[in-house]
């Protein structure tokens, strides 16, 4: 089992694990940088449970050398995570009400820049159920990074 915990550094957690150091991290051939949502993205807020494709869609990612990143207004996200124990799966991410979600991706981009990751920006997605963050991420990257609209959950076919 892998021992996870959370730092909160100007709305930054990052997920400190001892399998993958976040200054090693050189993004080569199909690996990619997954930025998800938590409400209604990964957790169905009416039933306070996981998505039901969402744990085995996180692991297979995860082991497939992909980067998992959370960008949530929640700001007692690291505890959401940990209670439905999927905190393990993700490298770091971004919470907390005073931020756009593009804001929050620019983040974790920087955090992971600083910390010599080398990447191209086209290789990040994000998802999300509302439209009106999908569309920001969007305009504001220019289209770079891949936004993915999922109004009832994270399932296997949002996935490539």
């Amino acid at each position: 089992m892998i021992s996870c915990r959370f730092i909160r550094i100007f709305n930054i957690y990052v997920n400190i694990s001892i399998d993958i150091p976040i200054y090693s991290i050189r993004m080569t051939g199909n690996r990619k940088i997954y930025v998800m949502d938590l409400d209604e993205c990964l957790i169905d807020n009416t039933k306070g449970k996981l998505y039901p494709d969402v744990k085995n869609i996180l692991t297979k990612l995860r082991s497939g050398g992909h980067l998992i990143f959370l960008a949530s207004f929640n700001k007692r996200a690291p505890e959401v995570l940990k209670k439905q124990k999927i905190d393990h799966l993700f490298h770091g991410g971004a919470y907390g009400f005073n931020n756009s979600k593009h804001r929050m991706i620019e983040q974790i981009v920087q955090h992971l820049r600083n910390n010599k990751g080398l990447f191209d920006i086209g290789k990040i997605e994000f998802y999300d159920d509302k439209l009106d963050n999908i569309s920001e991420v969007t305009i504001k990257s220019r289209g770079k990074i891949k936004a993915i609209h999922v109004p009832n959950g994270l399932s296997w076919e949002h996935i490539e």
